[in-house]
């Protein structure tokens, strides 16, 4: 099982980078990671997704990354407070 990335832009390198790190090193996950992708479109112009794991074990997980060490107005918490606190 592996998990194949492939890389979009975005505005988030170190995160995404950790992220995709962290994606190769599950040897209990196989699909693919999808960095800055897709591109949704919206009323106010194109929106990227952060990242995007397609499974066939897990479906599809969307990823909502955030660059630094704080939240800014975001709510930290859940599985994301959790995961940085393991490997943060």
């Amino acid at each position: 099982m592996s998990v194949a990335v492939i890389r979009g832009t975005n505005e988030k390198p170190v995160a995404s980078e950790r992220l995709a790190e962290s994606a190769a090193a599950c040897r209990n996950v196989s699909g693919q990671l999808f960095i800055g992708y897709p591109i949704v479109s919206t009323p106010d112009g194109p929106h990227r997704i952060d990242a995007l794991l397609v499974s066939p074990d897990h479906g599809l997980v969307v990823f909502d990354l955030v660059e630094g060490t704080g939240c800014g107005t975001w709510r930290c918490g859940g599985a994301s407070a959790r995961h940085t606190a393991r490997t943060g």
